[in-house]
This record gives C-alpha cells, structure tokens and sequence, in this order.
C-alpha cells in the first residue's frame, strides 16, 4: 500500500481488488477508509478447487458452469434465481457458499447484511 501511496501521490483508490485476504482487507480500510475491496475471480476460482472441488466430485464441472453463470448475472432477479439454485443444487457445499461466497457476489436477498460485487 505505501508503494501505492507513493505512486498516486496519496491519491486513495475508488477500488481495490485483492486475493481476499484478511490482513490486506484490514490494512485497505485502515489506509484508505473510502476504498471498495472487492476480491478478485481468479483468487476465488483458486479458493473454490481447493475448498470444494473434492466434496463435488463428478458435479465439479457442472458446478463451475452454474457458478461462472451465477457470477454474470446481469439482473439481480436473474442473480437471485441462479443463487437459490446453486443452493439447493449443491447442499454439499452451501455452508461454504453462505459464509465465503456471499462477501465477493452481489448478494441482494435481505438476509445477507451487504452488497458487494466482483
């Protein structure tokens, strides 16, 4: 971030987009209290294989298809039909989906507190 500061000559950035790590997140909102974070889809990709890749097994790849699908949505309605969907397609992995997922989509059901988007 000092690199950052450095370069922009203290210009703090409307958005950042990290690998979703919690040290980085709290470091951005100390330094740059106004900045968006939002974390970046090959990091989430990668978390994705390694956290639930092995529970899917053969529904892996039908997974990530339903997922890339979710991801584009272009209208919430279109969103938060694939979102229930994706739910009740997978309840392998929904607790995941629930705790991790929903800080890096556009979460509009009003049971998630925040809208965030990748």
């Amino acid at each position: 971030l000092k690199q950052t500061m450095l370069a922009t000559n203290n210009l703090q950035p409307v958005i950042l987009f990290t690998d979703a790590d919690p040290a980085m997140q709290v470091a951005i909102s100390t330094q740059y209290p106004k900045t968006i974070t939002r974390h970046c889809v090959f990091h989430i990709h990668q978390n994705l294989v390694k956290k639930i890749k092995k529970k899917l097994h053969e529904k892996w790849n039908k997974f990530i298809s339903d997922f890339y699908a979710l991801r584009n949505s272009l209208v919430i309605f279109d969103f938060d039909y694939r979102w229930g969907d994706l739910m009740n397609k997978y309840p392998e992995i929904k607790e995941y989906c629930e705790r991790v997922l929903q800080s890096t989509l556009v979460i509009t059901n009003p049971r998630f507190q925040t809208s965030t988007s990748l």
